[in-house]
């Protein structure tokens, strides 16, 4: 850009912004560049044209590369987008749960236009558009992520890992998918959760967000329950109707083929994804029955606690139960040990903490002895196919793995595994096995590990007895673990991206307390 001559009739020199006012190359390798460009474009139109709508997808991945290293070049600023960060973020938790996913616009040749993905691209593209422009923001994340570097660590390696083993795959188009999906609603809304989390008070506030959500998905879910198929399955319009076989059972609803009975699914694509989430989110609402500020808030919070018991019982899931009930052992531990700590005077804190292992065992014993609390626990009959199966898919599944350790591909853990259940679908239960067959064992560490080190991180600050909206650390670290034991049984996807979200919480979280908001922090309430 040039600014024209000045009052001597002398060419002034051209106007070009300060961080790009390095010299350049000479010229000759200007035009050596140059061409080699416009040779490259020439190239890439012309296998555009020869394979559209065939080869979409790979062919985005250089414009998509260009766009980022567009975003690197922008100048510094004083600013950036935080506000829009922050608001993005927090659709991405109403979003993920209030809108089902399999509703979604399908064109010819390119993935599914989900909400979910209208909202995570702009999210991915924003969190870029802020690290490129401003130094305040790159210094901020720079410090939340240190303050847990084992997790950012090895979710990088992941994504290495999702990336190299595309290389393997034998659905290569599939692979690609996943692996966008994954950046998309995985990795963007970890590292934008370790930036939005700094700020106190929206650690709560995305606790309450997340209660009312539950409470939308459990009475829609009764509602379901009621007329036995999903409330939206016959209004669907057109331009949302995706003709996919998962789609259509999705649609239909499911029935336990042994029982007869409707297994309730509200926005998710299985019984077992919602039974998963409650699984998730009950201890996120009994720590507002036992930490709740107001007398309201904690009335409130123990009336909503049946209902989500409710909801998980007649979604005929062993996991839902497991992990719920799970949930309740894990927060009277925590809690009691927490208590004793903070007032030795207490009587019941320590008598309920030296009486855990008989509680423990006494509680195992019912679900083992109690009728229908050891058919929803442990199973009866009408569940033993199931049991059957994940079985059989581990003998399966475990050489498979050892033969392929560097992984078979992202997405592709079904088709490798190629178990077909009664029903004459192909199908895998368990992310365990499916983490091992689609990255191998490095993968399996690696992820797992990530899970671990982000369960230790919030386990080691809760029971340093946090108060105010740091208490949070608790129902995190119980979260965590629900989710890694559920894994063992369940393989589905619908809930990895609150657990990416909650895994930024912990680490933004961390680095408060690592200065000073731990010992800064008020009596401890949470609403």
């Amino acid at each position: 850009m040039w600014a024209g001559s000045d009052n001597s009739g002398q060419a002034s020199r051209p106007v070009i912004l300060r961080p790009y006012a390095k010299p350049g190359p000479g010229r000759l390798v200007q035009a050596v560049l140059l061409l080699a460009f416009a040779g490259f474009c020439l190239f890439f139109g012309f296998l555009y044209g020869l394979t559209t709508p065939f080869l979409i997808k790979q062919l985005v991945i250089p414009i998509i590369l260009l766009a980022f290293v567009t975003i690197w070049a922008l100048p510094d600023t004083k600013s950036a987008p935080v506000g829009t960060l922050y608001g993005l973020s927090f659709a991405f938790i109403i979003v993920l749960f209030l809108w089902p996913n399999y509703l979604a616009i399908a064109l010819p040749g390119l993935p599914w236009i989900t909400l979910m993905r209208l909202v995570g691209a702009p999210l991915a593209l924003v969190l870029a558009i802020s690290y490129s422009m401003s130094p305040d923001f790159r210094a901020q994340m720079k410090a939340s992520l240190n303050a847990t570097p084992l997790v950012y660590k090895l979710l990088a390696g992941f994504i290495v890992l999702q990336i190299v083993t595309i290389a393997f795959s034998a659905e290569k188009d599939q692979s690609i998918q996943r692996v966008i999906n994954a950046q998309l609603t995985w990795t963007t809304i970890y590292f934008a959760s370790c930036y939005v989390f700094l700020k106190p008070g929206r650690v709560h506030r995305w606790a309450v967000i997340l209660w009312a959500v539950t409470l939308v998905v459990c009475l829609m879910g009764i509602f379901e329950y009621k007329i036995s198929r999903p409330s939206w399955g016959a209004y669907v319009p057109n331009f949302l109707k995706v003709e996919d076989e998962s789609v259509i059972r999705a649609l239909t609803g499911s029935v336990r083929s042994a029982t007869g009975l409707y297994r309730v699914q509200s926005t998710f694509t299985t019984s077992l994804g919602l039974a998963e989430f409650l699984a998730l989110t009950a201890p996120f609402i009994l720590h507002f029955v036992m930490f709740g500020k107001k007398l309201f808030t904690r009335v409130a919070a123990a009336a909503t606690m049946p209902l989500m018991l409710y909801v998980v019982i007649i979604t005929d899931s062993r996991l839902g139960m497991v992990g719920f009930l799970l949930a309740f052992m894990l927060y009277l531990l925590l809690w009691s040990g927490l208590r004793w700590r903070a007032n030795k005077s207490s009587l019941l804190a320590p008598a309920i903490v030296l009486a855990y292992p008989a509680i423990f065992a006494l509680f195992i014993t019912a679900t083992m002895f109690v009728g229908r609390l050891r058919n929803m626990v442990w199973g009866g009959g009408d569940t033993a196919a199931s049991t059957a199966s994940r079985g059989a898919q581990y003998d399966m599944g475990i050489p498979m793995i050892l033969k392929a350790p560097w992984g078979h591909g992202a997405g592709t853990s079904g088709s490798t595994l190629g178990f077909v259940s009664p029903a004459g679908i192909q199908t895998i239960d368990t992310y365990y096995l499916a983490i091992g067959l689609e990255y191998g064992l490095i993968g399996f560490v690696v992820y797992y590990g990530m899970l671990i080190a982000s369960t230790y991180y919030a386990a080691k600050y809760a029971v340093r007895a946090p108060t105010g909206e740091l208490s949070f650390f608790m129902p995190a670290a119980i979260a965590l673990v629900n989710f890694i034991v559920i894994k063992s049984v369940f393989s589905q996807q619908d809930n990895h991206p609150l657990i990416f979200m909650l895994m930024g919480i912990v680490t933004a979280m961390v680095y408060r307390a690592m200065n000073g908001e731990l010992e800064q922090s008020r009596p401890a309430s949470v609403s």
